[in-house]
This record gives structure tokens, sequence and C-alpha cells, in this order.
């Protein structure tokens, strides 16, 4: 003999309301439904439950034999969901995983605007690249990354927020600061400065400048982006960056890069839980940083 929870839910509101009709409407569910489910209840079990009274029924004495056990069962069940409903609205603690690029633009909302909206949350945020941002949530040592994501990713889930142009990062007096837009061939003019090869971007520039057969002159590789525009600002080198990568009060110019971007993309493990926390924490950076027109 073996019921289903669901079963013992019917049998347990019948027993409640001995009558069926007001069973049903209790259980939101058709009469013939839980007249059939009834049946195949006492089938199952091999036991008269019920015995019909006129329009009611009565419960026999296996019936209720049966249904205290059964109203044990479920009150415990019942614990246990709201117990687990609990956990999951008191965790309030997310990790986060922010490329030192993207957090130029999205520490201080999250640090600023965020926090004062939801100081219920805690969020421990690391700044690795890209590529190892990635690999924390394939490895579940955070619980979401925000990185420049264009791909699928066997074990990752990806929400594309907006289209990130990439660009060419010069002084304002260099002789391209004034234009519009530049080839990818025009940025091998100079010496170059790139992120570290661990991250997405220095990955796509070096993908688009070899399906071009360009090679450019790329004399250091730094995960740290103060290094980057230090070397800039001397006119030492240009750099390739994304559009958000850049601070206003630096005499640098961004230049973007015909038909180069990435996604600005949110990335979860694929087939995991996302709590309460960690859904408010994604609703909101994408309705802060969501470009209707640039949306995916």
């Amino acid at each position: 003999m073996e019921l289903t929870l669901l079963q013992m839910r019917y049998f347990a509101e019948v027993c409640r309301c001995q009558n069926i009709t007001r069973a049903a409407a209790a259980l939101h569910i058709a009469q013939p439904t839980l007249s059939a489910a009834i049946h195949s209840i006492e089938e199952t079990t091999g036991l008269n439950l019920f015995e019909h009274v006129g329009r009611n029924i009565r419960v026999t004495h296996d019936g209720k034999v049966m249904y205290a056990a059964i109203s044990e069962l479920l009150d415990h069940v019942a614990r246990v969901d709201e117990s687990l409903k609990d956990l999951a609205h008191r965790r309030n603690y997310v990790r986060l995983a922010v490329p030192s690029q993207i957090g130029v633009s999205v520490l201080p909302f999250l640090l600023g605007p965020f926090r004062r909206q939801h100081p219920e949350i805690e969020l421990d945020i690391v700044e690795p690249p890209g590529i190892e941002a990635a690999n924390m949530v394939l490895s579940e040592e955070v619980d979401l990354a925000i990185v420049h994501y264009d791909r699928e990713r066997e074990g990752l889930d990806s929400r594309k927020i907006f289209t990130v142009p990439l660009c060419l990062c010069v002084r304002a007096d260099h002789p391209l600061a004034g234009k519009k837009e530049i080839t990818l061939a025009e940025t091998a003019d100079d010496d170059l400065i790139t992120l570290g090869r661990d991250f997405i971007i220095t990955r796509r520039i070096e993908e688009a400048f070899a399906a071009q057969h360009i090679k450019p002159h790329v004399i250091h590789y730094s995960p740290h982006l103060s290094t980057i525009w230090n070397i800039v600002t001397h006119g030492l080198a240009n750099a390739i960056l994304s559009q958000n990568a850049n601070i206003p009060d630096l005499p640098l110019v961004l230049i973007p890069i015909r038909g180069l971007h990435l996604y600005f993309s949110l990335i979860t493990k694929h087939g995991r839980q996302i709590y309460a926390d960690q859904k408010v924490l994604i609703r909101s950076i994408c309705d802060n940083f969501r470009h209707p027109e640039k949306a995916e």
C-alpha cells in the first residue's frame, strides 16, 4: 500500500468536511475528481473508509485510525515546508563575483543605492577575472557573477542585460581621440596593453584579431585597471576595454571599435535554486543597468 501526498490531503479534507461537495470546493477541484480519488484510495488501502449517510458521509473506524495517522504526517510536512520557506527568506546572504572592469560601474550601485534599499541583504563580493568568476559559479564558490559573457557554457545559465561595445582607450590628445568609431585594424597601429589572458574581454579581443589576421603589439597584460589607466595616461600604450570601464575624471577617451562587443550578463549555475535574496539582487541589477534599446 502506498498513498501519495496528494491522496493523503484529499482524504484528510473529506474527513474534515464529511461531505464530498464541500471538500472538493475547499480543495478547488471538481467533485467527480475527488470522488474518484477517494474510491482509488479505498482500493489502494483495501479498507472501507467512509459510509454514506444521506448526502453526507461518515468516517468509519478504520477511516478514523487512518485519519489520525495521516493528520500527524501532514502536520509534519507542513512544518517542514514552513521551515524551508523560512530558511529561504532568512538567508539574506549573497556571494557575488564582479570582475574589476565591470566593478567600475556596478560596485558603486551595489555598495550605494542597493545597500540602502536592502540593508537586510549582506553582499560578499570578490573581484576575480571574468573566466575565473564563471568558474567560481560552477564550483559554487559564489552564487552568481556579473561578467562580459557572449556565449553559452555548459553548466551555466546567463541573463543578458545589455550589449557593451569594446573600445580603444587613448589619451585625450591622441590623434584618434576625435573619432566616433574605428576599425579593429586601426587599434594595432600603436602599442597595446590589455587585461590578463584569463579575462573574457581579452579572449574576445584575441579571437577578433586572429579572425582578421591582424597581429597587434601587446606590450603588457595586467589584471589591474589602475595599471592600464596609468600606462595609457602616460602615453606608453593604448588599451582595449569595454565602454563601461572608463572613469570620467581621467584624461582618457574610449572609441568604439566597429563590430566588436560583449554582453553584460548575470550568470548562475544551471539547475541550482535561486534564493529570494538572489532574486532581489538580480532584479535590482537588471532594473538599474538594462537599456531597453540594447537589451537582448
